[in-house]
């Protein structure tokens, strides 16, 4: 699942009719009010915000349709799509099997598959780090988005791909390395990693709806995902089978709330032990030792002088952000319902507008 980086797009719709609707609303009606009118700008669909400071009750607000047809509007309890927002739960699974001595952040993928003699330097490391030297995705002419695929022939595929560079030498953002990552917890962990996370962190933590994506099944409460059309304007995102639906480079439902569960766990330093909490969030260092603004599903950097954990996703018509910044207590969640939406920046908003009441305390 590709970030959502900076929309190159937009069309020229109508504003569209949000519907606000807020949660404990504790702050002062100018945050409503900056969100909405960013997701005006944008041309957004509906989208669901939750902000985090340290002590305070969770702030939800939510506007606009979850789902067009039906003229449903957004609730903090609605379910999006995370796409590569949720590499974090893919790392923390791959951390829980660490922990119990399963696996190893050093073992080569050969102890595991057969590889080519260039793969053979790659560690599970450089796949949670995207410094293994794989491509970004799979290319188009190799990989059919509309047809079905066994593990099996993903791991085929991914392993007749040349690298880009030597592992450890540079950092690139790789889906297939985390596809790659939830193959491996198929085969360490003898169940899909999907029921992994379920059981091991999901159930555990609280996250009430977070979940695999799964088409077929009944999901009360799940948004439909848009594309803007230039000429039409907003439609519906194009299909993806079943199988590319259950990758663990993102495919996941949550909500809000969710996010707000999973925040609560990592701030409290559950699931893990806390050495393995300070490497998931420590900078990656490539072979020459320079650091990669990356840990293990997250980026490291700084919002101008602000340190911030944080990552993004868009995945079929879904856009997310999910930023802590950690020397404040704060924590930002944004999910949206349009391809060509940016809740980086609405996240980044929040954030400056929540940073003095938080300084202020």
């Amino acid at each position: 699942m590709t970030p959502a980086g900076a929309v190159s797009r937009r069309a020229c719709l109508g504003a569209l009719a949000l519907t606000p609707w807020a949660l404990r609303a504790a702050e002062p009606d100018d945050w409503a009010a900056l969100i909405d009118a960013e997701l005006r700008r944008q041309r957004v669909p509906g989208a669901a915000v939750a902000v985090v400071r340290r002590d305070h009750p969770a702030w939800l607000h939510a506007a606009g349709m979850a789902h067009l047809d039906h003229q449903v509007p957004v609730r903090p309890h609605t379910i999006f799509q995370s796409g590569s927002l949720g590499k974090q739960f893919t790392a923390v699974a791959v951390l829980l099997l660490v922990q119990e001595g399963k696996l190893g952040l050093d073992d080569p993928l050969s102890r595991w598959w057969p590889v080519p003699a260039s793969w053979r330097r790659i560690t599970v490391r450089h796949l949670l780090t995207h410094t293994s030297g794989l491509a970004e995705d799979y290319p188009p002419e190799r990989l059919n988005l509309r047809r079905d695929y066994s593990d099996a022939e993903l791991l085929r595929i991914a392993l007749r791909l040349p690298l880009t560079s030597v592992p450890g030498r540079r950092w690139q953002y790789s889906n297939v390395g985390y596809v790659l990552l939830g193959l491996l917890l198929n085969r360490v962990s003898g169940r899909f990693y999907g029921e992994l996370l379920q059981a091991r962190v999901f159930a555990p933590l609280g996250m009430g709806s977070a979940r695999i994506i799964d088409d077929g099944a009944i999901v009360p409460h799940r948004a439909a995902g848009y594309q803007l059309d230039l000429k039409a304007g907003l439609r519906q995102h194009d299909w993806v089978s079943p199988s590319l639906n259950r990758t663990a480079d993102g495919s996941l439902y949550v909500s809000v709330e969710d996010l707000v569960a999973w925040d609560a766990g990592v701030r409290r330093g559950a699931l893990l032990q806390p050495a393995l909490w300070q490497q998931a969030h420590q900078h990656a260092r490539l072979n020459d030792g320079r650091l990669a603004d990356y840990g293990f599903g997250w980026f490291l950097d700084a919002d101008g002088t602000r340190r911030r954990i944080h990552h993004d996703g868009q995945w079929q018509g879904f856009t997310s952000w999910l930023g802590w910044y950690p020397d404040e207590g704060l924590s930002v969640a944004v999910l949206m319902n349009l391809a060509e939406g940016d809740p980086r920046k609405l996240g980044e908003m929040i954030a400056g507008a929540a940073a003095p009441r938080q300084a202020a305390g």
